[in-house]
């Protein structure tokens, strides 16, 4: 019976792929969330890495030692109008795929060839 155990213990690590296995719990976890939810996540990620784009463009900005204080405003103000033109497009395609996915209870499965 050890054997038996040890063999099928092999089999698993031999031909589970890790990496479908993070893709399905995944596609279970977005199957859980409502789509309002899913939206709502959306936008707070989008205001949280719009965020850390222009701290990161201001900081980058700063340490070109630039004196002119009207040359730094204009370079944010572009760096914000880019970021928030490019994260909008960006936002309403992702909502669009969230809205394609059908994120029923089993359609989880169904995005994994799990069930036909």
């Amino acid at each position: 019976m050890g054997k038996e155990l040890e063999l099928k213990s092999n089999w698993i690590r031999e031909n589970i792929n890790p990496h479908k296995v993070m893709e399905s719990f995944l596609w279970f976890t977005f199957s859980k969330i409502s789509e309002e939810d899913l939206v709502s996540y959306l936008k707070e990620y989008r205001d949280i890495f719009k965020q850390k784009i222009l701290v990161d463009e201001e900081e980058w900005i700063d340490k070109k030692n630039i004196k002119d204080k009207k040359i730094k405003k204009e370079y944010m103000e572009d760096v914000e109008r880019v970021v928030d033109k490019t994260t909008e497009e960006r936002m309403l395609k992702i909502q669009k795929m969230v809205g394609e996915l059908h994120m029923d209870k089993d359609s989880w499965k169904k995005n994994l060839g799990w069930m036909v």
